[in-house]
């Protein structure tokens, strides 16, 4: 998980797997997914 600034430029795509939780993405860098409602995080499958 990485915190930027909305005007840092991702050049190698991670951007597209993002959400904007603190002020605005003026330019439109970021893919800005909906928050989901809670936290799940899955069981961790074992062998």
């Amino acid at each position: 998980m990485q915190f930027v600034p909305p005007d840092v430029r991702a050049l190698k795509g991670w951007n597209g797997n993002s959400i904007v939780c603190w002020g605005q993405d003026l330019d439109g860098r970021w893919a800005n997914f909906e928050r989901p409602e809670r936290d799940i995080i899955p069981e961790r499958k074992t062998k």
